[in-house]
């Protein structure tokens, strides 16, 4: 507990290392696998740069030469999210069927003209579905389709285990209307910039609570 509070360093968050453990014949107690990580979010409104998960290390981690493969995410005592990195350093975000959230990707790109461009996309996710609810570039609101081909710059992040481009593509062949929530009361902000891969990529998770004020007192553990 005290290795992620460490490493998290945030009062606000609870954490943990839960991977496997062995002697150390030299320190002459067991060391801590660094990893699995489960964070246990109780507070609406806190956010968490998870770049730094897959990448930061303490000096134990460094020591053993260990880093943070994986991390799954409670809200409201359910885990809603695992997200792994793969051996091409992409992460693979994988919602439960119990999740209600949005996640904003964002990422850097080139137009046809090799003009630089900065593209974004929020997806809902409504109880594991996935659905387009906004895409912008450069900060303007665009059609879906218009980002689609620029989608596939993006490798870095991948939605259960599909490539950006894939996700967008499946959502114009089912036309899944996508509309906002009107009940939820309270959030939860995520903040998840690139991790092993070009900090021009990021995603942000918005966690809707449908409990409202309740969902503040959640109480979460690790996987």
């Amino acid at each position: 507990m005290n290795d992620a509070k460490e490493f998290l360093n945030k009062d606000d968050l609870i954490g943990f290392f839960d991977g496997c453990y062995w002697p150390d014949k030299k320190a002459g107690h067991l060391v801590n696998h660094y990893d699995n990580l489960s964070i246990n979010i109780t507070k609406p409104g806190q956010s968490l740069e998870t770049s730094r998960l897959f990448s930061e290390k303490i000096k134990r981690m460094e020591t053993i030469k260990n880093e943070v493969q994986r991390v799954k995410i409670y809200s409201n005592d359910k885990r809603i999210v695992t997200i792994e990195k793969n051996e091409k350093q992409q992460r693979n975000y994988s919602f439960t069927k119990f999740a209600i959230c949005d996640i904003e990707i964002s990422w850097d790109a080139k137009d046809e003209s090799g003009k630089d461009l900065n593209c974004t996309v929020v997806l809902n996710i409504n109880l594991g579905q996935v659905s387009i609810k906004k895409s912008t570039i450069d900060g303007k609101d665009v059609e879906p389709k218009k980002i689609l081909e620029l989608a596939k710059q993006n490798e870095a992040v991948l939605i259960k285990g599909k490539a950006l481009h894939e996700v967008l593509a499946a959502h114009f062949i089912k036309q899944t209307p996508c509309e906002e929530k009107k009940d939820m009361q309270s959030h939860e902000n995520i903040v998840v910039p690139g991790s092993g891969a070009p900090r021009s990529i990021n995603e942000e998770i918005t966690v809707e609570h449908p409990f409202g004020k309740a969902a503040n007192k959640d109480n979460h553990r690790e996987m």
